[in-house]
């Protein structure tokens, strides 16, 4: 479910660093650059991956003005991804094949012809594909230093995370218990307090001359 419709699972991010005055045009610049651009399958493309309007993925209007929710900036990643029917193209590609060498009166046509006859059928079947798409959506509070990345794994919370940080120059950190800990402690002045606390361990020791427990 979108962000902006409902309920949904986040992962919290702190951010690391500190916006300059004046950040917002930078920031407009680089969205702007890191924009989704459709796939150029003519370029031998098949992966494509950037910035959208999270409420219309189809609009690459990434502007600050667009993305603002009061004081909150929506971001929403799109990534695009183009796969080929191994079985189909070995048929269509069979039949370009042969089309190709009655057309040139042989019986076998030479590597480099083989080679552009596969590359023009792959061409002609990506461009008629629609590509398997995700989002991965999120809300950023500038002031707060905090973002929420609506992202199930691991992996797909980290590719927000190294885009975020190419865009705006700042590194996200999970907001596990030991770094809110860390940032309220340096935030009241006593991180030196913090270093010397140690782990407590509530695991009970086990007994000498315990029986096995029973299966």
């Amino acid at each position: 479910m979108p962000i902006t419709h409902g309920s949904v699972s986040l992962r919290e991010f702190l951010v690391e660093g500190e916006l300059e005055t004046g950040w917002e045009r930078e920031a407009a610049t680089m969205l702007s650059r890191y924009a989704f651009r459709p796939i150029a399958v003519e370029k031998g493309e098949l992966r494509a991956a950037g910035w959208v309007n999270p409420r219309q993925v189809l609009d690459n209007d990434v502007s600050l003005d667009a993305l603002r929710v009061g004081p909150w900036v929506l971001l929403a990643l799109r990534q695009d991804r183009l796969a080929l029917n191994a079985r189909l193209f070995r048929a269509q590609r069979a039949i370009a094949l042969a089309e190709a060498a009655a057309k040139a009166k042989k019986t076998r046509l030479t590597k480099n012809e083989r080679q552009a006859v596969e590359e023009q059928v792959k061409l002609g079947m990506l461009k008629k594909q629609t590509p398997s798409t995700a989002i991965i959506e999120a809300a950023w509070h500038p002031e707060r230093g905090v973002v929420h990345v609506a992202a199930s794994s691991e992996a797909a919370a980290q590719i927000f995370a190294e885009l975020f940080s190419v865009t705006f120059g700042l590194n996200l950190v999970p907001a596990v218990a030991a770094i809110r800990a860390l940032k309220w402690a340096e935030s009241a002045g006593c991180s030196d307090r913090l270093a010397e606390l140690s782990p407590a361990v509530f695991a009970l020791k086990e007994r000498k001359g315990r029986l096995p427990a029973r299966s």
